[in-house]
């Protein structure tokens, strides 16, 4: 069975630190193939991408997909993900 994990956010991380929370969430999901839905301008969405691709080492099921905004971004940084929507 596939599950959808959705990780978007345009705020600043002032001194949280909620990369061992992403990995949890992600961690619980394990049993599943795993598809990420993720965004590309704030400091979270670039948190939630550095752990999505550092779990994905072990964990070759996680999917990695990018929801860009503007064309800018996604000629900048579609290498970064499996897909991109736009």
């Amino acid at each position: 069975m596939k599950k959808t994990i959705s990780f978007f956010g345009h705020r600043n991380l002032w001194n949280v630190d909620i990369r061992e929370r992403v990995k949890t969430v992600l961690k619980s999901y394990f049993c599943y193939e795993i598809c990420c839905l993720i965004g590309t301008h704030g400091e979270f969405d670039r948190l939630a991408l550095s752990v999505c691709r550092w779990l994905r080492k072990s964990y070759s099921h996680i999917k990695i997909t990018a929801v860009f905004s503007t064309l800018k971004t996604l000629l900048k940084d579609a290498d970064l993900y499996d897909d991109c929507f736009f």
